[in-house]
């Protein structure tokens, strides 16, 4: 697994991704204001899942991460696709983020349920 966000984002969940990082099943990416503002994150990602599938050799890659990437809308399937072609390798992006189900759930409250 790939984690993509900014600092702040690590913080969230901290107990189960240090388990899952010393287990070996999971690496961070952090990226910084510059790289969301000029779009290079793009890139940074598609370098990060590289090394990975190259260094470990996974069968399956999955990338996820924090409020930015949700508030950017990037286009996750373009990036995991080409990832899976080029390295026959199932690459897919979870969208787990915290701000998920986030507008459902005032809707929910503005509607009384």
């Amino acid at each position: 697994m790939l984690f993509i966000g900014s600092r702040s984002c690590f913080r969230h969940k901290g107990t189960q991704k240090m388990q899952l990082l010393q287990e070996g099943r999971l690496s961070f990416l952090c990226l910084d204001e510059i790289d969301w503002i000029t779009g290079a994150y793009l890139n940074l990602i598609e370098q990060a899942a590289e090394e990975l599938i190259q260094d470990l050799k996974p069968k399956h890659l999955v990338l996820f991460g924090g409020c930015q990437i949700e508030l950017l809308s990037t286009d996750y399937e373009s990036i995991t696709k080409g990832l899976s072609e080029q390295y026959s390798v199932d690459v897919h992006f979870h969208r787990g983020c915290h701000l998920i189900g986030y507008g459902e759930a005032l809707e929910e409250k503005s509607e009384g349920k």
